[in-house]
């Protein structure tokens, strides 16, 4: 049927969570680099920066 029991990878919808999650993705893939890690986001480095103070996240954990 249409709505049978599967996993969901959309479990949440909640925007910030995704965000996120992308910016981990793009330190982890760069190991922190911040140009590189922008660059794969599609948003300038001030952004980033700024998104990462948002979210708490440190940049020095994926090196």
């Amino acid at each position: 049927t249409l709505h049978e029991s599967k996993p969901d990878v959309f479990d949440t919808l909640n925007v910030e969570h995704w965000e996120q999650r992308l910016i981990r993705e793009a330190l982890k893939r760069t190991r922190g680099n911040i140009p590189e890690s922008a660059e794969l986001l599609g948003i300038s480095r001030a952004t980033l920066y700024r998104k990462l103070e948002i979210y708490n996240i440190d940049k020095d954990s994926f090196q």
